[in-house]
């Protein structure tokens, strides 16, 4: 398991972001917190079978693969995005 993160269970796989790793704006994505609420699959994703169905509220349903979703322009942004479990074991009256 990945020592730069605080393992709070292993199946499913719970971990946060140590302090030492929140020192910049930028969380390298190593040390990015990981929160599942079931079994991480065992084998990748096939991504030339898989695909992406839109539909309920949406004027047109659409359906596309993976390779049509790369196709859309790149943008980086910075952002904040924060687990709200993050260091809950750790609060004196649990949540």
């Amino acid at each position: 398991m990945d020592e730069k993160l605080r393992i709070m269970s292993e199946k499913p796989l719970n971990a946060e972001t140590r302090n030492a790793s929140l020192r910049t704006w930028i969380t390298d994505n190593a040390d990015f917190f990981k929160r599942n609420q079931g079994q991480i699959m065992e084998k990748p994703v096939n991504l030339s079978s898989w695909r992406l169905n839109i539909e309920g509220a949406v004027k047109k349903p659409l359906l596309m693969g993976f390779d049509e979703l790369r196709q859309f322009p790149k943008e980086i942004v910075a952002n904040t995005l924060g687990c709200s479990g993050n260091s809950r074991s750790l609060l004196k009256k649990k949540a």
